[in-house]
């Protein structure tokens, strides 16, 4: 895993990771009873990369944090183009 594992407000761990899908990067999400695992893997990744104009050569260092008052989990990882340079993006499921 990428980045920190997040404790959920029922008490589980959640961590994500980059991955390849399909000829692109991807972030994959995890959970698990203990910050040690085991862990179990979602087989489809929650956010794929999008590409230009701030994700066209990478996506990488991805990280969920939680809001202890709502319980919405947001997902923060850098996007890139090598050119141009990198960004902190931040996505929430709808």
């Amino acid at each position: 895993m990428e980045g920190q594992v997040t404790k959920t407000p029922d008490g589980s761990f959640v961590a994500v990771r980059t991955g390849e899908y399909k000829n692109k990067e991807a972030i994959f999400y995890s959970t698990a009873s203990h910050p040690f695992g085991p862990w179990t893997e979602s087989d489809k990744p929650i956010l794929i990369q999008a590409g230009v104009p701030f994700e066209k050569d990478e996506i990488i260092a991805a990280q969920i944090t939680i809001d202890v008052n709502t319980g919405k989990q947001y997902l923060f990882y850098t996007g890139a183009d090598y050119q141009k340079g990198y960004w902190i993006m931040m996505a929430t499921k709808e």
